[in-house]
């Protein structure tokens, strides 16, 4: 993705490759977090807290990303720079947000590093947060490097 791109065209991959996406896999991740919680609840390397923190990055960045195609994307869509100033603000404190609530997860799960022993589930869960971190990281980048400074005072 170049800063030459169109904003148009950026945004419809922000919207298709990031937040679909994201709205797929954070309901599940949640889910798939209590259930390595509950069932391992005895297990010493257990990452406890982990499921209330993946409802809390959820639920963080459901909103955002609600917030930006209510009200955000529209008036970028129109060229309305004026009008963005405090938006393109909220999103750079938004992401901030979201990079720091992954590394409050990478640290609850020793950096996604398993135990010797875990389980199938476990071991998916661990590299679905891996790639969901990844494409976090991408989703903010492309957001605060090429969309924003279009907008940007």
């Amino acid at each position: 993705m170049s800063a030459t791109e169109p904003t148009d065209a950026v945004l419809d991959r922000i919207l298709v490759r990031y937040h679909d996406k994201h709205r797929e896999e954070l309901a599940w991740l949640v889910s798939l977090s209590r259930t390595v919680e509950k069932v391992h609840a005895a297990h010493a390397e257990v990452p406890k807290g982990l499921g209330d923190l993946m409802a809390a990055l959820h639920e963080d960045i459901e909103a955002e990303m609600q917030r930006e195609e209510d009200e955000v994307f529209p008036l970028m869509r129109r060229g309305d720079a004026a009008a963005l100033a405090g938006a393109v603000t909220r999103m750079r404190e938004s992401h901030r947000r979201h990079a720091e609530g992954f590394a409050r997860i990478r640290a609850a799960t020793n950096g996604l590093h398993l135990p010797a022993d875990a389980c199938r589930t476990w071991t998916t869960l661990y590299e679905a947060l891996a790639t969901f971190g990844d494409d976090l990281r991408d989703h903010i980048a492309l957001e605060d490097e090429v969309l924003l400074p279009r907008f940007a005072a």
